[in-house]
């Protein structure tokens, strides 16, 4: 669900909101309280919220887990360039994971700008 928001929905509101001019960004409500943002901005004018910005966190700890080496996928692997759920991993391993990393972070929180609000 949260990746159907992120890779589908987002965006097209995104665009939908740049067309109309009122809101340069989007917003996306899950329910629950649960908000996803992109740049909050209305007409040059930067929102100002409380600390309970989540986003970083959430997707921080998501690409965190799925990107550990040897836990599900491990580039380049022992014996193959890939493998799956080996358990183990190697230096040359651990760096290109963390590029990877890096890579979709700078994405996720600095070109689409992930927020996610609680209450």
């Amino acid at each position: 669900m949260v990746f159907h928001l992120i890779l589908i929905e987002l965006p097209n509101l995104m665009r939908q909101s740049i067309k109309e001019g009122k809101v340069v960004g989007a917003k996306v409500n899950l329910g629950r309280g649960w908000k996803l943002t992109s740049h909050a901005r209305e007409e040059g004018r930067v929102k100002r919220r409380k600390m309970s910005d989540w986003g970083p966190v959430f997707i921080g700890v998501v690409l965190f887990i799925l990107l550990t080496p040897g836990l599900l996928i491990q580039i380049p692997g022992r014996n193959k360039y890939v493998e799956f759920g080996n358990f183990q991993t190697s230096g040359v391993s651990i760096l290109v994971h963390s590029l990877i990393y890096f890579g979709l972070i700078c994405i996720f929180l600095l070109a689409i700008g992930i927020h996610m609000y609680i209450g």
